[in-house]
């Protein structure tokens, strides 16, 4: 996902480049074309007052026609045509156009390129802060993804070492049973010999009533150990099921993320293509628009042309 990101960056770098390579190339061309195109303007100044004063109107409409075809063709045709085109101003003079319809044409070429630049750059704008978004949405994702995995581990390593005091305890439990049964029998013994010899020497009743203390003080501690052991195991569970619903909810909401960066680039495609559609549309518009009027125009020279002199 980042190399693609990285990748489409860089694509947007390259064309910004381009366009702004090609809008100095247009600019540099045009102030040599004003200077080179500084004398032939003369010549057709001082030319167009030898013609009559309908030829200037007829030239003048036949300019303004033709840099308006030039202009529909130069939306049609391939970007090598425009580059030809751009590089050789005065050769689209020689094709017929005047000076001004030339310096016209190359205004509307600089501005039809300044605004493909204006929306490069707004796009790449927009693309690299959802890139960094996105990017800094998927590092807080992995780090927290990191830091659950060590809790886990902690929490794992704990419960062994939980695991091994229960043992221990359950050791110690079986042995104070074993003490218990044998101190439970020299109890009954001692009870026996008690009632044989009444007059037991005072020294063996403080032992065996030390034994039974010993004796509840190890039950009591055996009961608390494993009250202890289940409380820790039922925490340990609990913790263990928080960090599996916080891990699928991460997972979650990266494939969310994901799922959202595809369908923001789907919709990218599909305004593109439709905004191509609709530039296509209006071009044609206007191309038959223009030859409608070419035609009209052409129809009424024509008539003019035939109504006899008076």
């Amino acid at each position: 996902m980042e190399k693609d990101l990285l990748m489409k960056e860089e694509e947007f770098h390259k064309i910004n480049n381009e366009l702004e390579e090609r809008t100095s190339r247009i600019l540099k061309e045009i102030d040599a074309a004003k200077g080179k195109a500084g004398l032939l303007g003369d010549n057709l100044h001082q030319g167009n007052h030898l013609l009559p004063n309908h030829s200037k109107a007829f030239s003048l409409k036949c300019d303004s026609s033709i840099l308006k075809s030039s202009m529909k063709d130069e939306k049609g045709i391939p970007t090598k045509n425009k580059k030809e085109s751009i590089e050789d101003p005065l050769a689209i003079r020689s094709n017929g156009l005047g000076y001004e319809a030339t310096n016209r044409l190359l205004r509307a070429k600089l501005t039809i390129l300044n605004k493909e630049v204006d929306t490069l750059r707004q796009d790449y704008k927009t693309k690299s802060e959802e890139c960094r978004k996105l990017s800094a949405d998927l590092t807080r994702s992995e780090e927290e993804g990191a830091r659950l995995e060590s809790s886990l581990a902690t929490a794992r390593d704990a419960s062994a070492g939980l695991q091994s005091k229960i043992e221990s305890i359950s050791r110690q439990l079986n042995q104070s049973q074993a003490e218990n049964l044998s101190l439970n029998k020299e109890l009954v013994a001692v009870k026996k010999e008690l009632k044989s010899q009444k007059h037991q020497s005072s020294a063996t009743e403080l032992r065996l009533n030390r034994a039974l203390e010993d004796i509840e003080k190890l039950r009591n501690t055996a009961k608390q150990a494993q009250l202890q052991v289940k409380e820790d195991r039922e925490s340990q569970r609990k913790v263990g099921d928080q960090l599996q619903s916080k891990i699928k909810n991460l997972e979650r909401q990266r494939t969310e993320l994901m799922s959202v960066c595809t369908k923001q680039l789907h919709l990218i495609d599909n305004l593109r293509r439709q905004k191509v559609h609709l530039e296509v549309t209006r071009f044609v518009t206007t191309a038959e628009t223009e030859f409608d009027n070419i035609l009209d125009w052409c129809l009424k020279n024509e008539n003019d042309s035939v109504k006899p002199k008076p």
